[in-house]
């Protein structure tokens, strides 16, 4: 009887996962369709927002304008599997720390699309930006449009990092606590190592926003930070392998990321040739997906140093005497 009680919990948990994993891979694609209205320009190109004109969003367009509405209807879909996980963690999720952050990511989801809503509204409507204006300066309503724009795709990044999280840690590998435990001296530093990379990577994409929000401006700072997450990428990839063999789960995503990371050097540096545009002319389609992948591949690294950092946490622990690596017995779950 309790083994069949386990079976259908897990079985229970298994669906949250599911659907976890499912809304992680929607706000990825919520974050290119996002890239992709910033690089068309095409924010401004319905200027109506409003809740109760959700019906005008599903009319027939064109070009930009079809973008921007289908990244509106996209929110939608974003918003309703949300809620069914909310939904589904509420009643089956035991662990309380897991269920406050379901909750405060659907308060964020919510935040995020009133913060699409408003950059819009900041543009078409005067009253909106002499609201707003005092809260985020600047001197024209695209100034201020600009500034929630950078908001809104830095919380976007933020969104996808808390689902793959919950994806992770609803999982049946994570449950069950079938990572193999790695004693080690070096674990501090690693778990250390693994936190500090994740931020760097998080800033970057940040710069990265504004980079593509200002048409160029900080591409120097945007290098630099480059320069800070390559280091420490490839120092984590280096260390986890060499002084974590055991830890499978962790320094085999250092290998992915590596081999992610050479990509997103490749994608930055034509991404800049575009912005350079006068010196360096690429077809329009071929510039679009360069920059729309750039940002894509950047929000892969991030969550797959999210995902390497959280397990870390729960397979890296101090080394006790001459023991390598300690196996976690099945079914002896640690939360």
């Amino acid at each position: 009887m309790d083994e069949r009680r386990e079976s259908t919990a897990l079985q229970g948990r298994g669906l949250t996962h599911g659907l976890a994993f499912l809304q992680a891979m929607l706000v990825l694609v919520m974050i290119c369709l996002g890239a992709s209205v910033t690089t068309m320009r095409a924010g401004d190109s319905d200027p109506e927002w409003s809740l109760f004109g959700i019906i005008s969003w599903f009319r027939d367009a064109q070009a930009g304008l079809a973008v921007e509405l289908n990244h509106r209807k996209f929110g939608l879909l974003l918003g309703l599997v949300g809620l069914i996980l909310v939904y589904r963690i509420w009643r089956k999720e035991r662990r309380a720390w897991v269920r406050r952050s379901a909750y405060a990511t659907m308060l964020l989801l919510l935040l995020q699309g009133v913060l699409g809503g408003v950059r819009v509204l900041v543009i078409s409507d005067p009253a909106w930006f002499e609201s707003l204006q005092p809260f985020f300066g600047g001197a024209s309503a695209y100034d201020v449009s600009m500034r929630i724009a950078m908001l809104h795709g830095s919380l976007a990044q933020a969104l996808f990092c808390i689902y793959v999280i919950l994806a992770v840690v609803s999982s049946k590998a994570w449950m069950l606590g079938e990572y193999p435990i790695s004693r080690s001296a070096a674990s501090r530093g690693t778990k250390l190592l693994l936190v500090a990379t994740s931020i760097a990577l998080f800033v970057q994409l940040v710069l990265g926003t504004y980079v593509r929000h200002s048409e160029g401006k900080g591409v120097p700072l945007h290098i630099v930070g480059a320069c800070v997450a390559t280091g420490l990428l490839l120092w984590l990839a280096k260390r986890a392998k060499s002084k974590h063999p055991e830890a499978f789960p962790v320094w085999h995503l250092g290998g992915l990321l590596r081999f992610l990371l050479f990509l997103q050097i490749f994608l930055g540096l034509v991404s800049w040739a575009v912005i350079q545009k006068s010196n360096y002319a690429l077809p329009g389609d071929v510039a679009f997906l360069v920059r729309v992948g750039h940002l894509a591949n950047g929000a892969m690294m991030l969550a797959i140093c999210i995902t390497a950092t959280i397990r870390g946490f729960k397979t890296l622990e101090p080394s006790l005497g001459n023991s390598a690596s300690v196996p976690v017995a099945n079914g002896e779950a640690r939360a």
